[in-house]
């Protein structure tokens, strides 16, 4: 093999090389790990690319050379940016958690989190604050883009338990009450004991909570996040803060407490000096019972301009030349590669133009027919494999793709995140999943040789 095959086998690789950096966080590819659409996409397209490096002939030496300079360009870029997104540390403290036996829950840390599983200070970085802008009544946790991926542990395995011929556990803390001065959790056997003794002074949410012999569901518990950052704030604008729920913040160690709304949201109009330290604070205190939510909005929090743009009040004018100047440099890279490979122009163009369409199909259809779709597919693949003998992966490249957008599709992960049914085997095995990683060990927090994930 030639130094220059070498290198178009080094040039196949370099756009997926690249996606593991993050290129413009603003249009939401922040690097690896992945978990938007769009990086999705790009991921499995980059994956496909060195299936084609023999057709990488047309890259002359001096184009190798310019993609070269530019892969230079990008990193030494990437080394000198600075990380302006938010830390958010997310907090199940006042959470309900289970009663189960073998219930795992890191309660009194941030949160555990894929995007960053070695870092037991906060659970990811956001680099907008755009979570469920505009709630609509009844709609629940996987109804939004809330990321709440920590839900998936066996700390909040609730579910209607008499359906199986069972007891519901009455004794998680769900209601909030007023106590000494203080608001706290107790459950629905405290809060009837209390009932009987003396007034009880709820939490006034701004509409009537019964307090029902049920469990909480999973689609609407509480939780807690503080977003910080150590750059000072670059937005000299008047910034607007809408959210449902309770919010605190702190500019320059001074604090504003805003009103807490929960029928509705709210909206604060504020303006944020440059060279500021910032902070939000935000606390969802609702928790829904099962079968039983009022009709009202789930958790929001959004931070934008006044015309309702997403902002993010830490990065500089030249940050965001830096990232475009990131962004196009990757987006030259990959078109010059995918051109190269194309055996045609026409070719080329006939794949986008389907791909398009795939995409566009996948988006309005119900996510009900999207697994129907996907076997159909499948079964169209092989009866191809079989009919025409061919076995090569490039014949199958838009067939990967439209897979992986009905997967997403199928999944319900526009919002980034999957949660697993109460009572379901899949929150047990995530809730392993995220003990093997948080604890560094296969003993996934069981016993040995007792339900241990890796026996």
């Amino acid at each position: 093999m030639t130094f220059f095959e070498n290198k178009k086998i080094l040039i196949s690789f370099l756009p997926l090389f690249l996606l593991m950096f993050p290129t413009n966080q603003s249009i939401g590819l922040d690097g690896f790990p992945f978990e938007g659409k769009v990086e999705v996409l790009l991921f499995i397209v980059c994956l496909c690319l060195p299936f084609f490096a023999k057709n990488l002939d047309t890259i002359s030496q001096r184009h190798f050379r310019i993609i070269a300079l530019l892969t230079f360009l990008f990193i030494l870029i990437q080394s000198i940016s600075n990380n302006y997104s938010f830390q958010a540390c997310y907090s199940t403290e006042s959470t309900p958690v289970s009663n189960f036996e073998m219930n795992f829950n890191t309660e009194n840390k941030c949160q555990f989190s894929f995007d960053n599983p070695l870092n037991k200070d906060i659970t990811r970085t956001d680099y907008f604050l755009n979570f469920n802008q505009y709630p609509q009544n009844n709609q629940g946790i996987e109804y939004t883009n809330w990321n709440l991926y920590f839900l998936n542990q066996t700390g909040f395995n609730f579910y209607e338990k008499s359906f199986y011929g069972g007891n519901n556990d009455l004794d998680i803390p769900i209601h909030w009450i007023l106590k000494d001065n203080n608001y706290e959790r107790v459950s629905y056997n405290q809060y009837s004991e209390l009932k009987k003794k003396e007034d009880v002074n709820d939490f006034d949410y701004g509409f009537n909570n019964l307090i029902l012999p049920i469990e909480p569901s999973r689609s609407w518990l509480s939780f807690g996040v503080n977003w910080s950052s150590k750059n000072l704030s670059h937005y000299q604008e008047k910034v607007k803060i809408s959210y449902v729920g309770e919010v605190r913040i702190t500019i320059d160690e001074k604090e504003i407490n805003l009103e807490p709304s929960y029928t509705e949201p709210n909206i604060h109009i504020l303006q944020i000096p440059k060279g500021a330290s910032v902070g939000f604070d935000y606390f969802y205190r609702f928790n829904g019972l099962i079968n039983s939510i009022p009709n009202i909005p789930y958790a929001s929090f959004a931070l934008t301009d006044l015309d309702d743009n997403f902002i993010n009040i830490y990065q500089s004018s030249k940050e965001r030349v830096l990232n475009l100047v990131s962004l196009l440099i990757f987006l030259f890279i990959f078109f010059v590669i995918l051109l190269s490979i194309a055996s045609s122009k026409k070719n080329l163009t006939f794949y986008i133009l389907v791909s398009c369409a795939a995409l566009f199909i996948t988006e309005i259809l119900p996510s009900t027919y999207a697994d129907i779709v996907e076997i159909i597919i499948i079964l169209l693949t092989v009866f191809y494999i079989a009919i025409k003998k061919k076995y090569k992966i490039h014949n199958f490249i838009l067939a990967i793709l439209t897979i992986t957008l009905l997967s997403v599709k199928n999944m319900n992960i526009n919002g980034n995140t999957l949660y697993s049914l109460g009572g379901s085997d899949p929150l047990k095995y995530e809730s392993w999943s995220q003990q093997i990683v948080y604890f560094l060990s296969l003993q996934g927090g069981e016993d040995i040789y007792l339900y241990q994930p890796g026996y």
